[in-house]
């Protein structure tokens, strides 16, 4: 089973993603994409119209099939459950998880819980940081933990912040992900994962950050060192200012996608369309959720 979670630039990096698989592709794909609650959700048919699979909304009950792609509707956490010898979907209307229902966090939770080591976690560009802890959850259960790199990623903080929380298997483009989830469900033994990739940026210089054990510190190769601590605070002090800068350009991006929307409607494009309105829809939810963190909301 693969899960998959994005925010902001997400639908774009999906499309992508489900061009590149094989219409005979084996394994189970369950999405979440934190979307406006109020409004119908898109991604599931322009999913099946980017790629050769079959791609719907999720719905209680559900089960869970090979080669099928489920995607969480809007306003709902969607979760995986076991029923008899098969998975099943779950939602339900549970409290807002890192201010976004439906939430990664849920998804990839459940299923490490009922699929343990089968599982494979995929984070792909989105804001903050959801989908972080879900990832650990599915790394401590046996899965496979896979990142967008975030040099890659249009909005690279949920990839980063995954790194962060826990040791990843695969960091790679967004144009290799497919070929690498076809690999892993096929079982490749020569794949080499990339566990021992650094996460972690020094603050001051942006240079590779190494754990010393023995001092129980941070360092980089610029001699520049942490503890734990005082690296958090090092990070959050430039926090303010970050998140105003970015709710301004998520501003400027959502005007963008207007006009391309507008423009792809004069062309009869309505496809294309549609994808430019979804993306502005997660870019609104999400430029909500920062805006209940900026300093005038402290």
């Amino acid at each position: 089973m693969i899960v998959i979670g994005a925010s902001a630039g997400g639908v774009q990096a999906l499309q992508a993603l489900v061009a590149g698989l094989p219409p005979d592709f084996p394994a189970a794909i369950l999405i979440v994409v934190h979307m406006t609650p109020n409004l119908p959700s898109r991604l599931a048919s322009l999913l099946a119209r980017a790629g050769p699979l079959r791609a719907r909304n999720g719905y209680d009950g559900a089960p869970i099939e090979p080669g099928v792609i489920l995607v969480a509707p809007p306003d709902h956490h969607m979760r995986v459950g076991m029923s008899g010898d098969g998975g099943v979907i779950a939602l339900d209307h549970g409290v807002r998880e890192k201010r976004a229902r439906p939430a990664v966090d849920p998804l990839f939770r459940s299923a490490a819980t009922a699929f343990g080591d089968r599982v494979i976690g995929v984070v792909l560009t989105g804001l903050l940081d959801d989908g972080s802890a879900g990832l650990a959850a599915v790394k401590r259960r046996g899965g496979i933990g896979v990142v967008q790199d975030p040099s890659d990623a249009r909005w690279p903080d949920m990839p980063r912040n995954a790194m962060a929380a826990t040791p990843v298997d695969f960091v790679v483009p967004l144009a290799g992900i497919a070929d690498l989830l076809v690999k892993l469900v096929a079982g490749d033994k020569a794949i080499i994962p990339a566990a021992s990739v650094n996460p972690l940026g020094c603050p001051a210089c942006g240079a590779a950050l190494d754990w010393n054990q023995d001092g129980a510190r941070y360092r980089c190769p610029g001699g520049h060192d942490y503890t734990p601590e005082s690296l958090s605070l090092s990070a959050r002090f430039p926090l303010d200012a970050s998140i105003a800068a970015v709710i301004g350009e998520i501003g400027s991006r959502i005007r963008l996608l207007r006009r391309l929307a507008l423009d792809a409607r004069s062309r009869g494009e309505t496809a294309a369309a549609i994808g430019w309105d979804a993306e502005v829809d997660i870019l609104r939810t999400a430029a909500n959720a920062l805006d209940h963190h900026a300093p005038h909301k402290n």
